[in-house]
């Protein structure tokens, strides 16, 4: 393991185990505690990314399995703070404790299936006892992330807390009472028949056989021999080596793995509200300063209908996520500050950061990369700004990188200015055809011109054969969802693209749109070729 921990701190009755980077090793924190019989809250939020991701080798599942078995032979009750996606090791461990608190952005991520592999230790057992043999093979074989609402309702989570006062509730835990697993498990030939079922649907999953181990462990009682010996097994199968290049190929396309900071200070003016809407959209705790963001307008107001304009539930995430400030104030227990080129972090600033903080200074349309950049500094230019993507002024390795990370789509603006062209020619023509009160099947038909298909001809085309590559119907979807949103409809089906800022402004090339979806596939002429698009025009 190389997450350190400290352990022992009393609180409201209660001691803590929980990351520090200035702790110490496992054992010896689980040592502190082994005389207490008291309740143990356990924080289990960032642990370092090798702990979070799954074992791959036999000796690295049986440590896990080890750890695990530590933690659950504690005397004392052991309350897990699920308050973020926790996965690998941090999952393991918050299902050996004895109960578990969820904040309502949290998730028990069990990964492994994704990549070929099953969980070490004795996870998928305690996940049978916690939510029945049903729930667990879903889960175990689809590599689920279970939300806490969805964990609460199947057993896996004990109590859902806001986020202020989940430390609090864990300190007040009572020991749950379990409920016995449904009556067809505990008979020989009910688990026969569902083990039976189960590895019947296995074959069209990504990686059966994973699948299907994971399923027998299922079926056996429990051992992290067995577990270890599986994942051995697993790491040096074809299958997971071909699923592991697809998964790459695909986080490649998505912009990278996403590495989301916990709580955000927003400092910038130019561009300030479109970084508190796209952190507050991935769950990350964020305060905006107004003092220093001169360039208001309506924007907390743009929070609020973007997210709305997705799902409800989105506005009230996000509600949740914001806190405005009239301070530039509250760096303490930040680990990203956005800031701008005009208002840079002071030393007495830079003090109250934590460890690991990382500074992100938007310098707008001015040029990247000033001199005298420190090691926790990331400094770009853009053109463009939305809540998912980010056109970069000049080239800048370390900057989209980073933006990556986050979570956003980030493009060159050399590589942009087809894109451009494109939004621009499809909004002229769709202006055309509304204003001079033509049909729907005349738009349709207009896009088929451009070099879109409708899902009805490439349905046509695979009866009579092969689909031919240039009907594809990714990019159908893609313009039928934008036609429908300018037309003022729900645009929940297209979630992905940015219709939202799509809808308030009219259209604009430079805020949104399809320009998410397309920025992917630009760069990248391979995947162009594999969506039937490399030969349009319009790209």
């Amino acid at each position: 393991m190389k997450t350190a921990w400290r352990a022992g701190d009393m609180r409201d009755g209660a001691k803590t185990l929980a990351p520090d980077a200035g702790g110490e090793p496992f054992p010896e924190a689980l040592a502190r505690l082994e005389g207490f019989s008291g309740t143990i809250v356990v924080e289990l939020a960032g642990m370092a990314p090798e702990d979070c991701a799954p074992a791959v080798d036999a000796r690295e599942a049986e440590a896990r399995g080890e750890e695990e078995r530590r933690l659950a032979a504690l005397p004392g009750l052991t309350v897990a703070v699920v308050e973020t996606a926790l996965c690998g090791l941090a999952a393991t461990l918050a299902l050996a404790c004895r109960a578990r608190v969820a904040a309502p952005e949290g998730a028990i991520a069990l990964i492994e299936a994704s990549q070929g592999l099953v969980p070490a230790g004795t996870a998928l057992w305690r996940l049978r006892e916690l939510c029945g043999m049903g729930e667990a093979i879903g889960i175990a074989v689809r590599g689920a992330r279970i939300e806490a609402a969805r964990a609460a309702a199947i057993g896996l989570v004990d109590a859902l807390a806001p986020a202020q006062v989940l430390r609090d509730t864990a300190a007040a835990m009572e020991p749950p009472a379990r409920r016995p697993p449904p009556r067809l498990f505990r008979t020989r030939l009910g688990r026969r028949l569902v083990r039976r079922q189960a590895l019947g649907e296995l074959a069209a999953r990504a990686a059966p056989r994973a699948a299907a181990a994971a399923v027998r462990l299922l079926f056996e009682e429990p051992s992290p021999a067995r577990a270890a010996a599986a994942i051995a097994e697993l790491a040096a199968d074809p299958e997971r080596r071909q699923l592991l290049r697809f998964e790459h190929a695909k986080a490649a396309l998505l912009g990278g793995p996403r590495a989301l900071p916990r709580r955000a200070l927003v400092l910038a003016a130019e561009g300030g509200w479109q970084w508190v809407c796209a952190l507050a959209q991935r769950g990350v705790r964020v305060r905006w300063c107004l003092r220093d963001a001169r360039a208001l307008g309506d924007g907390l107001c743009w929070i609020m209908r973007d997210t709305e304009r997705y799902a409800p539930e989105r506005k009230e995430q996000a509600a949740a996520c914001v806190s405005v400030s009239e301070e530039r104030a509250g760096f303490a227990g930040r680990d990203l500050v956005v800031t701008d080129g005009t208002a840079p972090l002071g030393a007495a600033e830079r003090r109250h950061l934590g460890r690991g903080a990382v500074v992100l200074v938007d310098r707008g349309k001015r040029a990247a990369g000033p001199s005298g950049v420190e090691d926790a500094e990331v400094a770009f230019g853009y053109d463009a700004l939305t809540g998912r993507t980010c056109v970069l002024h000049g080239r800048s390795e370390r900057a989209a990188a980073f933006l990556r990370g986050l979570g956003f789509m980030v493009l060159a603006r050399n590589d942009a200015e087809p894109v451009f062209r494109c939004l621009s020619t499809f909004e002229t023509r769709w202006r055309q055809f509304r204003e001079g009160g033509v049909g729907d099947r005349k738009i349709l038909g207009s896009l088929q011109a451009m070099g879109f298909a409708t899902r009805e001809t490439a349905r046509r085309l695979r009866a009579h054969g092969p689909a031919a590559r240039a009907t594809p119907d990714i990019a159908y979807e893609l313009v039928c969802a934008m036609w429908r949103g300018l037309q003022g409809v729900d645009p929940a089906a297209a979630e992905r693209i940015d219709l939202a800022l799509v809808l308030e402004t009219g259209f604009p090339a430079h805020r949104g749109g399809p320009l998410g979806f397309l920025e992917q596939v630009k760069a990248r002429p391979g995947v162009l070729r594999e969506i039937g698009l490399a030969d349009q025009a319009g790209f």
